[in-house]
């Protein structure tokens, strides 16, 4: 049997339903660099957030609630007549766009034929990551949940296919 890190199945599904459903918005996994003003925008990025083991009802499970954080990167048109607010506006858009291509979705993680479902929590935008942030160029985290079971004693890394 092989060993497959299930916490980045579960990323690996959500950032491949993103980039499926906003063709042309680059999306990377796991990115801890700065976003460079002159990067390609918009971009997202999908990285693990924090997670909690709970106990399952099932023998020899434990349910794992994870998070997601989706970074959406953006800016203003060029020649905005208001750029503050064109971003604003073009944050919100990218926003709208990675809610419609999650909401309702069931994603299959690809181990065991099990299958995620993740929900909105929060959204922050100004996101910090960007380098050298122009007045022109913005972005938000998008704060999802999602839930799993997990092998008792293997948490939301492993589990075995």
């Amino acid at each position: 049997m092989a060993v497959a890190p299930t916490i980045s199945a579960c990323l690996d599904a959500i950032a491949a339903r993103l980039t499926a459903q906003l063709p042309g918005v680059p999306v990377q996994r796991g990115r801890r660099s700065a976003i460079s003003p002159e990067a390609t925008l918009p971009r997202l990025v999908v990285r693990m957030g924090p997670w909690s083991e709970q106990e399952d009802e099932s023998f020899g499970l434990t349910l794992i609630r994870a998070e997601a954080m989706i970074e959406g990167y953006t800016r203003a048109p060029l020649n905005a007549t208001d750029p503050d607010k064109a971003l604003e506006d073009a944050m919100a858009d990218l926003h709208a766009r990675c809610q419609a291509a999650l909401a309702g979705q069931e994603l299959a993680i690809g181990i065991a034929g099990d299958s995620i479902m993740p929900e909105g929590e929060r959204f922050e935008p100004d996101a910090p990551l960007i380098e050298l942030a122009a007045d022109a160029v913005g972005g938000f985290t998008w704060i999802v949940s999602f839930q799993f079971r997990a092998a008792i004693g293997t948490g939301p890394y492993t589990t075995t296919t």
